[in-house]
């Protein structure tokens, strides 16, 4: 299985090294830099040149879906008319887990099942708990817990550690419904506190949720609960029952030390493991030999910090001294070759084209917005354009002029102002009716008319006001005007980008399931896990300790 990992990873990032620079791009910069003309490969450039972007969706949602043989009649005609761009996306699903190299690689739900099977574990009858949480959560929780459960059981792990516990969902359905003994750990104190508080809270109607799931199971409709329905039991037993659960489950955020317990067999799990959070996992599972299973669903790519490529955020911390553990790439293999993807690229593979596909939807009105106010910014504020995220506003504005006011406010700007020529005052007086401000630090004076600024009530940023004025609403709606043929292109790049996503997401995967095997893991799987339209990070490592049976 390593040797077939590693040839994977070759030819996947052998197909990756040309996309490298179109995933680490950034859409703000698409018509600054001109990343149609440089990214976007010259065959699909021709082949799509003349043609509505909209037209394209057809053919990407076809093979955003996570089976691509559905309604492949639908979309043959459309096909053969962008065979270019039709062959990008269909490479770009090759190599990503839906591709059929790939999927030789995943263990499916029913194999993994049967091996749990066969080392012991008895399957749980099917699950009727009415839904406490999130559609979302719940599919989550339920799910995991049950392979858990069965690690737990086939491993005889006397402990659990959640690893990012947060607010404790896993963790509480561990300890309530499965009975397991669970310390959940985040470094978070607010979040500790709130799975404390949320926990208690859900001790309190456990019985009655039993209950009621007892009742679904037989086919009878539970009663309503409404304002005065009473959700536990007798006294006694909700007693009974909140000690014993108190004992199953703690949620810490410092070091803490239990003298009590017997934990010389843990296991450590972590459900959306944010970074480098989910190779610190591994790791920790691979050289402490208290830890009989590893069960990890990671997220938040862009937070990894790479070995072999700068964090542009890091460019004034001296690290050279620092111990470090990076999050990617975890294999010999990828180090060996120095690999590295990118922080944007890492971004990328958050994105999820499964729920794109079931969705039908692509949007890119926001992109388009943000990629004009990123040329209305370079005409006036030259090198100093200020950095900042401006959020989704789009849906909030009637249109472009609407979104350039709000955005200024969000970027709460420090501009500075050209063509104009003053002497230096200090940083704020009074000349001759009008109010003079210095702006970065003396660089360039602008003065403001004081019934402007009195009528702001002083309390405006006035590098705002300054703008503002200086920006006219048909200059916008030019600016809007003489770039309209940049949108289409601007969709069909980022539909092009966007299915990278998946491919970089199996670049980390396949990473992480390959440092696993050269530490001597024989028992180390990659399962998909949840739906990925309800749960796009739906990717778990499971791993048996080398120690386990």
């Amino acid at each position: 299985m390593q040797a077939e990992i590693a040839a994977r990873l070759e030819e996947i990032i052998k197909y990756m090294g040309p996309y490298l620079p179109l995933a680490n791009c950034h859409m703000v910069n698409f018509i600054t830099q001109q990343l149609w003309e440089k990214h976007v490969p010259e065959l699909i450039q021709n082949e799509v040149g003349s043609i509505l972007g909209t037209d394209l969706n057809s053919i990407f949602f076809h093979y955003a879906k996570s089976s691509s043989n559905d309604e492949v009649n639908d979309v043959r005609e459309t096909i053969q008319y962008y065979p270019h761009f039709n062959n990008f996306l269909e490479s770009a699903r090759n190599m990503s887990m839906r591709g059929h190299a790939q999927e030789k690689l995943l263990t499916g739900h029913d194999e993994i099942k049967s091996k749990l099977v066969d080392l012991g574990w008895e399957v749980p009858e099917d699950f009727y708990m009415e839904q406490f949480m999130t559609h979302k959560k719940m599919h989550e929780v339920e799910v995991m817990g049950n392979v858990v459960s069965a690690l737990e059981h086939v491993t005889e792990a006397s402990h659990i550690v959640d690893v990012g516990g947060g607010k404790g969902y896993l963790s509480s359905f561990l300890s309530l419904y499965h009975g397991l003994r669970v310390l959940g750990v985040d470094s978070s104190q607010v979040n500790t506190h709130g799975a404390i508080k949320r926990t208690r809270k859900l001790e309190r109607v456990w019985t009655g949720l039993c209950r009621r799931a007892d009742m679904l199971k037989q086919g009878d409709a539970p009663p309503r609960r409404g304002k005065h329905w009473k959700s536990h039991g007798p006294e006694e037993n909700q007693k009974g029952m909140s000690e014993e659960k108190e004992i199953l489950y703690r949620q810490v955020t410092e070091f803490q030390q239990f003298e009590t317990d017997n934990c010389e067999r843990l296991g450590i799990v972590g459900l959306h493991t944010c970074g480098d959070l989910a190779s610190s996992c591994l790791r920790i599972f691979c050289e402490r030999p208290e830890f009989t299973f590893l069960c990890n669903v990671g997220c938040c790519y862009h937070l990894m910090e790479e070995k072999h490529c700068r964090n542009p955020f890091w460019d004034d911390v001296d690290l050279s001294s620092a111990a470090k553990s990076y999050g990617f790439p975890m294999s010999q293999f990828l180090n060996n070759k120095e690999f590295f993807l990118g922080r944007n690229a890492r971004m990328l593979a958050a994105q999820s084209l499964d729920r794109m596909g079931e969705q039908q939807e692509a949007q890119t009105e926001s992109l388009y917005f943000r990629a004009l106010l990123q040329v209305l910014l370079l005409e006036r504020c030259g090198e100093n354009v200020p950095w900042g995220q401006v959020g989704r506003l789009t849906a909030k504005c009637v249109n472009f002029v609407d979104y350039v006011q709000k955005a200024l406010k969000r970027l709460k700007l420090d501009i500075q102002m050209t063509g104009y020529e003053f002497p230096d005052y200090p940083e704020t007086s009074t000349i001759d009716g009008f109010i003079t401000v210095a702006i970065l630090n003396n660089c360039c004076i602008q003065r403001l008319d004081l019934m402007t600024w009195e009528a702001t009530g002083n309390e405006v940023d006035l590098l705002l006001v300054l703008f503002q004025s200086n920006v006219d609403r048909d200059e916008i709606e030019a600016l809007h005007r003489n770039h309209c043929h940049e949108q289409e292109k601007l969709h069909i790049f980022f539909l092009l980008r966007v299915s990278l996503a998946p491919v970089i997401e199996t670049i980390i995967l396949l990473d992480r399931l390959l440092y696993l095997h050269e530490q001597g893991v024989q028992e180390a799987h990659l399962i998909r896990l949840f739906d990925p339209v309800i749960s796009p990070r739906c990717y778990c490592i499971t791993a048996f300790s080398k120690n386990t049976h």
